[in-house]
Order: structure tokens, then C-alpha cells, then sequence
């Protein structure tokens, strides 16, 4: 019996911190449903997280999904790619976790400065692979 109710607590808590904010920063302008938040670090007034998208344009072998860097300050509440961070952005052998999604009205909320998003991640990572290429 306590290992259900220790089961459901920790249940309930995953499900709070799904659509959660640091500051201003919340995560589902981050995945904009279409990325998972794997990673975050707290550095003075920014927030940088590793959003999670699977691969659809690298056909590399261990490339299934990549990791994008994106940062926001937590006092503007705007994500943007950390361009300089391009050691930030991993390959990984598996798929990402699932996004659950939020609704459309949620993201219509986020606010924006017309920053490429984590939608725009297989673009960026397709010029990322075009220029080393060519190098």
C-alpha cells in the first residue's frame, strides 16, 4: 500500500512539472509541442535547457534524435537558440521522450521576437551539416 501512494505522489509531481515556468520561461514555449525538454541549467538570469526533436534529416547511424541548446531569461520570458552553443546540440541513439502537447491557446501566449524555435531545429542542424561538409 505505500509503495502505491509513494507511486501516485511521485506520479502527480511529473505531472505539475510538465508545463512548468522558471520565471517567466515556461517550458512549453520552449517545446512549442514539438521538441521534450531534457536537460536545464540555472546560470544568473538565463535559463538554458536541451530540447530533445527526433531526427528526420541526418541519416547517420546513433542519429535518431538531437538535442537542440536554447536559452531564455527568466525575467523576459522569450527562448532562443544559443547559436554560440553549437557543442550543445547532440546526437543521441534513441528516440525522445514523448511531448504530451499543450493547447494551441497556451502557445499563443508565449512571447516571441520572432526567434527561431525548436520547429525550426531540422533547418538549422540541415545548414550545421551543410557547412561541415563542405569544410
Amino acid at each position: 500500500m505505500e509503495l502505491f501512494a509513494l507511486f501516485i505522489s511521485i506520479f502527480s509531481m511529473m505531472q505539475l512539472v510538465s508545463t512548468g515556468a522558471v520565471g517567466k520561461c515556461s517550458t512549453a514555449c520552449a517545446e512549442r509541442n514539438h521538441g521534450k525538454i531534457v536537460r536545464v541549467f540555472l546560470k544568473g538570469e538565463k535559463v538554458m535547457v536541451g530540447v530533445c526533436k527526433n531526427n528526420t534529416v541526418d541519416p547517420r547511424p546513433g542519429h535518431r534524435s538531437l538535442v537542440f541548446p536554447l536559452t531564455c531569461n527568466r525575467f523576459v520570458g522569450v527562448w532562443s537558440f544559443d547559436f554560440e552553443d553549437e557543442e550543445g546540440i547532440r546526437p543521441f541513439s534513441v528516440n525522445c521522450p514523448p511531448n504530451k502537447g499543450v493547447p494551441q491557446s497556451m502557445l499563443d501566449e508565449c512571447p516571441t521576437l520572432d526567434q527561431p524555435t525548436v520547429a525550426d531545429a531540422s533547418e538549422h542542424l540541415n545548414k550545421l551539416n551543410t557547412n561541415k561538409i563542405e569544410e
